[in-house]
């Protein structure tokens, strides 16, 4: 605990010492807890100006409209002109979009200071960049409250709002939480209610109800969807793997009521989401079989135990996935069978 307590006095330290121009921003296609990190950060980094490197997710959006902010979208070659950079909930340039390049230059470039905030297990972090990884958090929110609470500084109600939100999403409400999640939830909660917000209005921004482009793209994805059988018996896990048009990490969960893993991918965008049934303790971790995604694509990845992605060269997410159920398989010493048809097993209840 007292490790912790310095690992954020060094960061809150470092955040309070910046001059200058400072830039503050997340990944691609940013979550609820990204967008929600970015909007506490903001508190501690007045002067920062926040832009995201593409449209957030729609679920993001949905919470800046309901704390009444919107995001500009960063342009080209506008990172030179910063002094500063602070990403959130991220600290892998191949999670950037487009603009990793970009980033990964400021972090070498001299006189410029680059500080990531980052909650995920990655090993192909920015070169050069001070990176401040806290993968004992279920939440990138979770480490912004605590700065804050660090830093003595009263809670508005729109940042309380959005924290708790984004702790509830990261968490897939509380499935994959720890004591350190339901501690900042509950004095989040506490505070909100006193304000008037209910539980049912943070559930409500954490898990929107999905739009009907996402809806086609997760009916797409699962009429299209394969499924493996992965060992025998008792201990016998399936893995399902399904090409999607967008909206990838939707579709992967979409996979997990009949299956133990859920792949999706985008093979032209380069993209693979994974996650993994609160059911499957045992198995390999997702965010590491991420990273072996990620660079099997020419790219990066990683996550956390049960939830994770990766991004890529085009054309190559497919191939990356094929590998990721193939690791599945030697985790548990057995290998992956493709199921085509209707297959019962010698102890299905379907007989």
């Amino acid at each position: 605990m007292r490790y912790y307590f310095l690992l954020m006095r060094t960061l809150l330290k470092e955040l309070k010492a910046l001059k200058g121009r400072t830039l503050l921003s997340f990944h691609s296609l940013a979550d609820v807890d990204a967008v929600a990190s970015a909007i506490g950060l903001a508190e501690l980094l007045p002067q920062a100006v926040v832009k995201a490197p593409d449209k957030p997710a729609s679920a993001a959006r949905k919470l800046l409209e309901a704390v009444g902010l919107s995001f500009d979208l960063l342009e080209r070659s506008e990172l030179s002109a910063y002094d500063n950079a602070v990403l959130v909930d991220v600290s892998t340039a191949g999670l950037l979009g487009g603009f990793g390049t970009e980033f990964e230059a400021f972090a070498r470039a001299e006189g410029k200071k680059l500080v990531c905030v980052d909650h995920h297990l990655h090993t192909n972090r920015i070169a050069g960049a001070s990176v401040h990884s806290f993968a004992h958090r279920s939440s990138c929110s979770e480490v912004v409250f605590e700065l804050l609470a660090l830093n003595g500084k009263p809670l508005r109600k729109e940042v309380a709002l959005a924290l708790a939100a984004g702790i509830a999403a990261d968490t897939a409400l509380f499935s994959s939480g720890n004591a350190a999640s339901f501690r900042a939830f509950c004095e989040l909660m506490e505070f909100l209610e006193k304000k008037g917000v209910s539980y049912a209005q943070v559930q409500a921004l954490a898990s929107p109800a999905s739009a009907l482009s996402e809806k086609i793209a997760i009916a797409k994805a699962l009429k299209s969807a394969e499924f493996y059988a992965i060992g025998k018996g008792e201990s016998r896990v399936l893995a399902g793997v399904a090409p999607a048009s967008a909206c990838e990490l939707a579709c992967a969960l979409a996979l997990l009521p009949a299956c133990d893993y859920g792949f999706a991918f985008n093979e032209k965008e380069g993209r693979v989401s994974a996650v993994r049934s609160r059911h499957c303790l045992s198995c390999a971790s997702v965010g590491k079989l991420m990273e072996v995604a990620g660079k099997a694509m020419g790219g990066s990845g990683g996550g956390h135990e049960a939830v994770g992605g990766a991004s890529g060269k085009p054309g190559a997410a497919e191939a990356a996935v094929r590998e990721c159920v193939r690791l599945v398989a030697d985790s548990l010493h057995t290998k992956a069978v493709l199921l085509k048809g209707w297959v019962c097993f010698e102890d299905c209840i379907c007989k």
